[in-house]
């Protein structure tokens, strides 16, 4: 799943294997929370079934834009911190966030500089439907790789992300690394490393994760789950640097997706 065109402009579409990108929005208006709330993925599986009626082939040159449609979606940012006896130690943080496509040029002032807080895993939550477990309840349709940002100015500190630019849905993700948590991740500024680890790190596996976020949060569909327990230490943080106008800040997960932004004038 992909969304591209111009900022304000932007259509829904679908990569194909073949590398075909296909233009959907003949058959879908975009893919936002009614579109997850209305069961909108297996529709849209079922119309890339059927040859992806109405749809036609477009250029790759393309902007891509994030491939979710965020203006009434909220991000829940998670820092997981630790595991006892009580269970999951972690701090939730729904904030709003200013979104990238992943390749955007990231807009500062003079005064400002960019933190690389984490790269995240993020799930995109699907339609909540009557059931007795916690995750069976909101099941996450896809996942998608996203940079999450902290822009400071004089003090003040402005949230933001990446988000990579293809949205893998549950049955891409069947052979997927995720599956047995060892993706590898990384963060680069300027072409030089700076982070490098593997998802396995996690204590946890996602689906119990996501547990934990749906039972102490209110979540709706299309709403975004975004796991940042990558690099949690201060160790990492601090590796990460600050990114000034300029610079160039890459970060992905391995299978998932890459975004880079150039830090550049507002």
């Amino acid at each position: 799943m992909v969304r591209f065109g111009e900022l304000g402009d932007e259509r829904p579409g679908v990569l194909l294997a073949s590398g075909e990108l296909i233009d959907a929005g003949a058959r879908f208006e975009d893919f936002d929370p009614e579109f997850f709330a209305d069961g909108g993925v297996s529709q849209l599986r079922e119309w890339v079934r059927n040859g992806c009626r109405g749809g036609v082939e477009v250029c790759d040159q393309v902007r891509m834009a994030p491939p979710l449609q965020m203006s009434s979606s909220r991000v829940h940012v998670v820092n997981h911190c630790s595991v006892d006896d009580a269970g999951a130690q972690m701090e939730i943080n729904s904030e709003e966030v200013t979104v990238y496509g992943a390749r955007d040029p990231m807009l500062v002032d003079s005064a400002s500089a960019v933190i690389l807080d984490s790269v995240s895993v993020a799930c995109v939550l699907g339609n909540p439907r009557p059931a007795s477990h916690l995750t069976q309840m909101m099941r996450f349709v896809g996942c998608l790789a996203m940079g999450c940002f902290h822009v400071q100015y004089h003090g003040e500190e402005q949230v933001c992300c990446g988000m990579g630019s293809q949205m893998l849905t549950t049955d891409e993700l069947g052979q997927h690394p995720l599956d047995d948590q060892i993706a590898r991740y990384w963060s680069k500024l300027n072409n030089h490393v700076q982070t490098l680890g593997w998802y396995n790190e996690m204590s946890l596996c996602m689906n119990t994760l996501l547990e934990e976020v749906i039972a102490r949060i209110d979540c709706r569909p299309g709403d975004v789950v975004a796991l940042t327990n990558l690099l949690c230490t201060e160790e990492a943080c601090e590796a990460g640097g600050n990114a000034v106008r300029g610079d160039l800040i890459e970060c992905g997960v391995e299978g998932l997706g890459v975004v880079k932004h150039r830090v550049v004038a507002a």
